[in-house]
């Protein structure tokens, strides 16, 4: 891009977020200036990598994002190994939302982002964004998908659930502006998603093109006014999704055909003309991913992906077949479907992203690789103070109506544990291991076992269960045969026979369908402080400090008693 063009899309680097100052836009015009047209469709794509080492391709590509649950040593090195590799440094990408697939087994378990809202205080959001940050940096990480921004309105949501702070929108523009404030004051760009809002639909972008079905007042009122001040605090990009918002659309036009409603991740309106012009973001543009059903299923991935960019994405998240998606983003130019403008506007806004988060000067220090002193705030004693603050603070005590708490081992000494297997955001699944907390209680424990147990053989039952929201599945409700272990035996409570009591270390909605159950605990996740915390909280050696950032009783009276 050449001319008086060329210098305005410059100038916009001097802008919110970027602030870049001269050297570095002088690095960004020099690098973008040396750079072919192949080179420029590598620098608008972000791809997936399950392995640790770049593959070897004809074409560069711009970044990568990766798993952070592989060994700290193997991260380092392939981190550095990448960085050295690249012509232009790499944007390095993880998910840093401390769900069970996004905690490094070196790293600090923090609680997620509901358990952190449930503390109610936006500090430890600052924490929760410093803690990420410095552990993505260990780890050789410069950008993390995070915060959550969706809000919490459709309990039966399968995939916002506890990554979100919760169903006030207030609250999660509190926390979100202390989380994005906490991480990018640490050097990591943060990405606030998903563009233009989860939460209204009980259905998955992972599977469809999933809807926000607000109107436009009420939208700039809870979505709108969450983007538009974080946007005006700095946030360095933003994920959009495949997720519609028709009344934009039928705001202008009360006719607009359903069909040519476009999600967030193809809408020249939603991205240029809503996020760039009306709020005023000046920051980067990522798609969430594109091999996902929401995004495939409006059209021809051949057409789609040339769009994207067009509609004002600045990067691509993943490929899916290299060969034919480059093949596509050319032939998107060649046929005229992406100018050269656009693809310009966006290569400058992607090397921007990186000269703002100094990928340059490291590489002239060479620094390629995560310095000892980064790599030494990997589960660090301050970090792990903050997490046990956290916690304490986070579980919360919904409802107690049959004043069982506290504990005592004496009352209750025989203890039928029925836990359900930890599940993961992939459907990973662990075993839960409540019992060992409540055995260092003083309790007597036997995990429930259909073919050996029954309850009046104890004095006290607990559910506990472990139901993080997960991709591509329906809901995060109980498979109670699953749970039970027998279609018969998963149709018995025990809640008129004998004191009984449940906790939830994920999903906060379970009393949906647990409403007979009068003592309730939700935990929100179940990194280990967590289980032990909850375990001397029903010991009464600890106090529930926790407020509830969703509607916990699903909206229903029966829930309550």
């Amino acid at each position: 891009m050449k001319g008086g063009n060329g210098k305005m899309s410059f100038e916009i680097l001097k802008q919110n977020p970027f602030f870049l100052d001269e050297d570095a836009i002088a690095w960004v015009k020099s690098t973008f200036d040396a750079m072919t047209l192949e080179e420029k469709i590598g620098q608008i794509i972000l791809d997936g990598s399950t392995e640790l080492v770049n593959e070897k391709r004809p074409l560069e590509l711009s970044g990568f994002h990766r798993m952070v649950t592989h060994s700290p040593e193997q991260l380092v090195a392939s981190a550095g190994q990448m960085q050295k590799n690249a012509k232009i440094p790499v944007l390095l990408s993880a998910d840093m939302d401390h769900l069970s697939y996004s905690n490094n087994s070196q790293g600090t378990p923090f609680t997620n982002q509901m358990g952190v809202a449930a503390c109610d205080d936006p500090a430890i959001a600052e924490k929760m964004g410093i803690v990420a940050a410095r552990e993505c940096k260990a780890l050789g990480f410069n950008w993390s998908f995070t915060p959550v921004v969706d809000i919490n309105y459709n309990f039966k949501s399968p995939i916002v659930n506890i990554r979100s702070f919760g169903s006030d929108p207030d609250k999660v523009l509190r926390m979100a502006s202390a989380y994005v404030k906490g991480m990018q004051k640490e050097g990591v760009a943060a990405c606030l998603k998903h563009w233009p809002g989860d939460g209204m639909d009980d259905r998955d972008q992972h599977n469809i093109t999933s809807i926000n079905s607000m109107d436009m007042e009420s939208w700039r009122n809870s979505y709108g006014k969450v983007y538009k001040q974080l946007i005006e605090e700095g946030v360095m990009s933003i994920m959009s999704a495949h997720i519609s918002l028709p009344a934009y659309y039928r705001e202008k036009d009360p006719d607009f055909p359903f069909e040519k409603i476009l999600p967030g991740s193809l809408s020249k309106e939603l991205n240029q003309e809503l996020l760039r012009g009306e709020l005023g973001f000046n920051g980067l543009i990522i798609t969430d991913a594109s091999i996902m059903g929401g995004y495939n299923a409006n059209g021809n991935r051949r057409e789609l992906l040339p769009m994207s960019i067009e509609s004002g994405c600045d990067m691509l998240m993943f490929v899916k077949n290299y060969e034919e998606d480059i093949a596509a983003l050319k032939d998107g130019i060649r046929e005229g479907k992406l100018s050269e403008k656009r693809l310009d506007e966006a290569v400058i806004r992607v090397l921007g992203l990186k000269a703002a988060l100094h990928l340059h000067q490291r590489r002239q220090r060479n620094e390629e690789a995560p310095t000892e002193t980064e790599q030494a705030y990997l589960g660090c004693s301050e970090h792990q103070r903050w997490l046990l603050e956290t916690v304490e603070k986070s579980i919360t005590l919904v409802k107690d109506a049959q004043k069982l708490l506290p504990l005592s081992p004496d009352k209750y000494k025989r203890i039928l544990l029925i836990q359900g297997k930890a599940n993961g955001q992939f459907g990973d699944e662990k075993e839960l291991g409540f019992e060992k907390h409540l055995r260092d209680q003083g309790f007597s424990v036997e995990v429930y076992d259909h073919k050996l147990h029954t309850a009046a053989e104890f004095d006290l039952v607990i559910f506990a269960v472990a139901r993080e929201c997960i991709m591509v599945r329906d809901n995060t409700r109980i498979d109670m045969i699953d749970l039970m272990g027998d279609i018969m035996c998963a149709m018995d409570r025990y809640f008129g026979e004998i004191p009984s009591l449940f906790v939830s270390f994920g999903s906060p909605y379970h009393l949906y369908d647990f409403p007979h159950c009068k003592t309730y605990i939700n935990a929100y996740s179940s990194v280990e402080p967590v289980k032990k915390a909850v375990a001397e909280m029903l010991a009464g050696k600890k106090t529930f400090q926790g407020k509830n950032p969703v509607d916990p009783f699903c909206g229903l009276e029966s829930t309550r008693f």
